[in-house]
Order: C-alpha cells, then sequence, then structure tokens
C-alpha cells in the first residue's frame, strides 16, 4: 500500500544554526568571549564529548564573569531529530521553554534550531494552506 505524499515541515527541513560547544569548566568571561568572536546568541556545552546544556542569549547577559558555564547552564532536556514534525517540536519548544535546542541524529550533531524559526516556517505553511483553500473555493 502506498503512503499519501504529506505535506509536513519537518525539522530537518529548517535551516539550522550552527552553535560552538565550550567546555563546562569555562568561566562565563571565556564563554562570552568566544559567543562574541563567533558571532553567536547562544552556545552548547560539553563535558568528555558529552553533550550538557545551552548557555542562551539571557545567561551570557546575566551571570556572572566568574561563574562557570556548567553552573550557568541549561540542561539538555532533549533534542530534536530532523524527520520530526515542526509541529511536534514546537510543542516541545514550549513544554521545555527553551529558546533553541539541538538537532541530532544519534550521535551526530546536526546543528540548533531555534523556536522562532519553527513558529515562522508553521505560520508560513498556515498561510500558504489558508491561501490555497480560499482560491479553491473561489474557483468552485
Amino acid at each position: 500500500m502506498a503512503r499519501k505524499k504529506e505535506n509536513v515541515i519537518r525539522v530537518g527541513d529548517l535551516q539550522t544554526r550552527t552553535l560552538p560547544a565550550i567546555p563546562d569548566h569555562l568561566s562565563m568571561a571565556a564563554a562570552r568571549k568566544v559567543a562574541a568572536l563567533k558571532q553567536v546568541a547562544a552556545l552548547l556545552v560539553e563535558h568528555g564529548g558529552r553533550l550538557l546544556g545551552l548557555i542562551d542569549e539571557r545567561s551570557l547577559a546575566e551571570a556572572a564573569d566568574d561563574a562557570t558555564v556548567a553552573s550557568s547552564m541549561t540542561p539538555l532536556a532533549a533534542c530534536l531529530h530532523p524527520e520530526m514534525p515542526a509541529a511536534r517540536a514546537r510543542d516541545l519548544f514550549a513544554w521545555l521553554r527553551v529558546s533553541i535546542l539541538p538537532v541530532a541524529v544519534g550521535a551526530l550533531l546536526i546543528g540548533a534550531i531555534a523556536r522562532g524559526d519553527v513558529e515562522k516556517a508553521l505560520a508560513s505553511s498556515s498561510a500558504t494552506a489558508n491561501t490555497g483553500t480560499l482560491r479553491a473555493g473561489a474557483a468552485a
């Protein structure tokens, strides 16, 4: 039995961002320097090659210079998979209350997706679907 072609936006359809990973023992002053040099608003945090968490824009702005990255990060509760529907990713962002999540397949880190990028893609898809429905109704 053939599957129907779905018009579902998936995480893998969206543009990912490249985020540098920094060791958890660095100071927040050093993390700010890395973020400035790489021109990014967030950083992934790792220990021994394993992703532990995320330093977001708010943490970069508010944490004390001498605080460690480990004490200022938000632990990673989940990663997105490229085949995950964008609507499910939006629900995950809301449930976890985070603004950015990594995209990975097993141990392979592909990049990161911001919540705003998912919201824009879903809004654009909805607007396109509504326009098509209006056109089909007008032709009938």
